[in-house]
This record gives structure tokens, sequence and C-alpha cells, in this order.
């Protein structure tokens, strides 16, 4: 069936097509009488990307060459229920057959109608008594739920379910469609690249907060690490004219706050989310728009003022004003890795040795994200790309060329990557992990006697924070590097610990790793500004031969106070 830009898929078991086409053809009028009238309801389950979109019948695909494709599962109600669907209602219609043992409670699907809704003439009565069956039909979305006669059965039989009666309102029944849990999808970019797409809601609002949509993307190729977050206001309007600053798109060392745009709905981008997972495909080309887009900052904004969801994320953030204009560039000129160079420390650069010098390159990274395709057509996703103006700048090796100079290019370059070597996004990545910045020790009262100094205490919070925004609120994946890598155990995983041989070069690798990662992560502090997209921060290290309290005041005798201390004040953001 097609109906207001949509095909909707089902396999119906009670129509004889054959049967349908030679009643239609000895029919020359019908009187209204000669219709008995069939409500069915169609409820949405899957969405049908390109790959199976080929494998239909060549008609089925002409037919539907420029809509979009829903598998649906059609059930017929009462005139009541789809009368109430019309409205606008939530209502219940059997679902399975399930029961606990008692017969107290058990399971029914609550559905409300986003449509389309379509009727049809000429149809052949399966049930008999006319000469055809007039169908009306409702697109509706739906999810099971628990009815009880026994209270507190539901929660004991089907604990997972909504129960029924509390679904009163669209909002509820979103909560129970949409879930707390982490859903996902994959989708293949122009590169070939498959990349991995997560969703949350924030259902039943468990803090009190206004309903929030939250879609995450990890860095690929050149796309960095980024986080999309939209919300209602408190009363559940997405929008509303008093309603601002309610989208969030994180990623580098900005978030980037916007109004929600007009045409796009969060809770359709849930339900189609759902969809596309439940189709279990990957979306390729066809099945997405490419949207290339730039972020032009219009000021700063009070981090308070917005969704605590959003003030959790960025706490550790530069938090701008900003607004999307399409861009000058291709999606293959963002997503293609590329230097600037040419921004050298000295006239002729810092030299090094007589056969090196340093040289200062930067690139401009973006971030990509799936949304619902809020037109109709083909296209089941819209692939949101974004850049702004932060450049990444990097500190390299160049050669001098100079004959007979010593050590010989690259030996001369220490520490520094060759500016030559870096030709993509993880080389880049790796070069600002290298220990350019000195690891500073820690002394018992730390803190007390600003050990770190402000700007490395700054780094040092900000890119923890932002390591853990970035893994979903936990450093746990770093811990696996210490006990579940192969490594001194032969093949089983462990940690080596007590009077083992490998206890210290195990550690030493793990702090290794750690500081590694915290090197990577943009914290937006230098020593001239809190706006500056880069400053390597690096892991400080234990000196237990002194517990901070002047010369010759023995070793620690407790944890450094960075360690044991609660609540740390950010030194130049204020931030805690």
């Amino acid at each position: 069936m097609k109906s207001n830009g949509l095909c909707l898929l089902s396999s119906h078991g009670k129509l004889d097509v054959r049967e349908m086409a030679e009643k239609l053809q000895q029919m020359e009028k019908a009187e209204e009488d000669e219709f008995s009238t069939e409500y069915v309801v169609k409820i949405r389950k899957s969405r049908v990307g390109n790959q199976e979109r080929e494998k239909l019948m060549g008609e089925a695909n002409e037919f539907c060459k420029e809509e979009g494709i829903i598998r649906t599962e059609d059930k017929s109600v009462g005139k009541e229920v789809f009368e109430g669907l019309a409205g606008g209602k939530v209502v219940t219609i059997d679902g399975t057959d399930y029961v606990n043992s008692e017969d107290q409670c058990w399971l029914k699907e609550a559905c409300t109608n986003p449509g389309p809704n379509a009727c049809g003439y000429g149809w052949p009565n399966p049930a008999g008594g006319g000469i055809s069956a007039h169908q009306l039909s409702a697109t509706v979305v739906c999810v099971e739920c628990c009815v009880e006669t026994s209270p507190g059965c539901c929660r004991k039989m089907f604990p997972d379910f909504c129960i029924c009666q509390d679904i009163t309102h669209k909002n509820q029944l979103m909560d129970c469609i949409l879930g707390n849990t982490t859903h996902e999808i994959d989708y293949q970019d122009p590169s070939g690249t498959v990349v991995s797409q997560t969703m949350n809601f924030n259902a039943f609002n468990p803090e009190g907060n206004p309903r929030a949509l939250k879609l995450q993307v990890h860095a690929h190729d050149n796309f960095q690490d980024m986080t999309m977050i939209m919300h209602a206001a408190a009363s559940g309007y997405w929008h509303h004219a008093t309603l601002k600053n309610n989208m969030l798109l994180k990623f580098g060392a900005r978030c980037h706050i916007l109004d929600l745009p007009s045409d796009v709905f969060p809770i359709d981008i849930g339900v189609n989310f759902l969809e596309t997972e439940s189709g279990n495909f990957i979306l390729n080309q066809d099945d997405q728009i490419i949207s290339t887009n730039t972020l032009i900052v219009d000021g700063t904004i009070e981090l308070g003022t917005l969704h605590p969801d959003i003030q959790k994320l960025c706490a550790a953030s530069e938090v701008v004003r900003s607004r999307m204009v399409p861009a000058n560039q291709t999606y293959m000129e963002v997503s293609t890795f590329k230097l600037t160079p040419g921004k050298e420390i000295a006239p002729s650069g810092l030299m090094m040795t007589s056969c090196c010098s340093q040289q200062v390159v930067s690139t401009i990274t973006g971030a990509c994200i799936q949304w619902t395709n809020p037109v109709t057509g083909t296209a089941i996703h819209v692939h949101l790309v974004v850049t702004d103006d932060v450049e990444t700048d990097l500190t390299c090796c160049i050669n001098n060329a100079n004959p007979g100079c010593t050590p010989l290019y690259p030996d001369c370059c220490a520490c520094h990557c060759p500016c030559a070597d870096i030709t993509s996004p993880s080389i880049f990545r790796e070069c600002l992990s290298r220990p350019l910045v000195l690891r500073k020790p820690l002394t018992q009262d730390s803190v007390l006697n600003n050990d770190l100094g402000a700007l490395h205490t700054s780094n040092l919070l900000r890119a923890m924070a932002n390591l853990k925004a970035a893994n979903g609120g936990s450093l746990g994946y770093i811990a696996h590097y210490h006990g579940d890598a192969n490594g001194p155990c032969g093949a089983n995983p462990c940690g080596p610990n007590g009077n083992s041989l490998e206890f210290l070069p195990w550690n030493r690798l793990y702090s290794v790793q750690m500081d590694t990662e915290i090197r990577t992560q943009a914290t937006g502090v230098t020593s001239k500004t809190p706006t500056q997209p880069f400053t390597p921060a690096t892991l400080p290290y234990w000196d237990w031969t002194t517990n901070g309290a002047g010369a010759g005041s023995g070793p620690m005798t407790a944890l450094p106070d960075l360690v044991s201390t609660p609540t740390i004040i950010d030194p130049i953001g204020g931030l805690v």
C-alpha cells in the first residue's frame, strides 16, 4: 500500500489476487450497502534498505521507486478502536497469546497513529456477505504492554514491559517504545568504512529531566567522536516558540549549542532508528543523503542554563552558541585528511640540529552522524557532516637537507614526527600523543603546594573528563589494558602482581598507555587562553620519596591529595 509518501509492505494471507482481479472485472456499479467495512491497523515493524528493495518484485520496485518502504504487520480491529486511533488516542489491541498460568496478567499492544492512513474499495470480501470489502487502514506504532487483573502481577511476570493501564498519553507510549536501553545501527560511509552509531533515550524522565534523545558515533577516517543531544521542554513539546538551545553537537574540544530545526522530530528519529535496527541491515550509500555543513560560532553560552545531560557531557569543554549553514566543502574534502603546512615557529623554523627544523602544521577535522530523512524519498537517513573553524596544531620535524650534517634526518627529529610521515588522521593523533611535554611529579600535598601548576592541572582535569565522556562515563576500557590483554602469561590474560618479575615492566606499560590516552584528549587549554584547541595533558607520577613538607621530610605516608581529594577546582576554567 502506498500513501502519503510511504510504501507499506505486508503479507496479506487472505488476499487472492487472481480472484480480486476477476471480481473487479465483473463489477460495473456497486451500491454502498453492498460493501462490508474492514478496519485494519498496519503496525510498523522495520525499514527496508536498498539491498532488500532490489530483491522485491519488479512491479513493487517500480511502484515504490520514489518512496521509502516500511514492513508492517496487519491486524483487524473494531470500529471503536480504529476511530480512537484516527482521533489521536492511545489504544490497546490484542497482542501475543502469552499469559501467566493464573490468567491474572497478559500482554497486549498499545498503539498510536502517526499515519499515513488510507482506504480502498474493490477488495474481495474473504468473509462473504458482500461483493466487496471497504478497507480502512491506519498505520500505527505499537509496543507490547501488560494488562493485569491482579495488582503486582505485571511487575512479577513481565518486569520488562510497561503496564497498559499506565499508558494514557503519547509521551508515555513513546517512553515505552524507545525505552532506556542502548540501540545500535551500522552504516557505510562513502569510503567503504562501516561505522556503528548508537541511540539512547531518557524514557520516563528517571532524573526528572525533560526528555532527551542522544546519538553517538566514534571517530573514524578523518572524523572525530561526535555526540548529538536533542531535548524537549518540560511540558514534553519538542518545538515551541520559547524553547531555545535544545540541540547539541559535540566534537573535538567544543560543544556547539543550536536551536532544534523545525523539520527535525527526535521522536521520529528514535522510532526510525528502531525500525532500521529491526531491519538488521547496513545502511549503504543509496539509503543516505549526504548533507555537508559548517558550524558558525556566534558567541558563548552559560553552561548552567542548558539541559542537565548537556551540562554533564560538556563540563570540560568550550561551550558556544552556533548556527549551521551549508558548507563550501564536499564530503570527500571533509573526510580526506589534509595538512596545512607553513606555520613556522621562527622565520626560518626553530633549528633543532643542522639537519632538522621544527614546523607547525594543522588540520581541520569534522564529524558526522546519521538522522532520519525529514522528507519523503527512498533515502532512509541524512548523513549529517559538520566542521567548524577550530584547527588542531602539531609541531613536526622537517629536513634541512644540509650536506654533511649529523645526526641525519629523521634521527635528528628526536621525539617529533617527521612532517612528511603524517599522512593520515591516525598518524596525526599518534604524533599528538608523543611525549613532548614532561611528566611532572606529585608529592603528598600536591594540590596544596601547586606541584603541577595551573596549566598542567587544568589540562589534566579536562582531559580526564573528556576521556570519560567519550567512553560512556567510564574508564573501564583503559583498565582492560591492565588485566585483559595477552602478555607475560602467554595466551591467558593477566596482570602480574606480587613478587612477579614482570610486575614493574607490565605496570610501566600500563602507565604509558594511560599517558597516551590522556595526551590525545583535546583540552581547550593553553598558557595563553582557555579557548585554544589543543595542548597535550600528561599523566603525573608519584614522587614517593617526599611528602612535600620540605627538605628531609621523608617519604609519603598517604596518597597524593590530587588523588584522594574528591573535589578539585579547575584553576583556569573554574570547573569542578
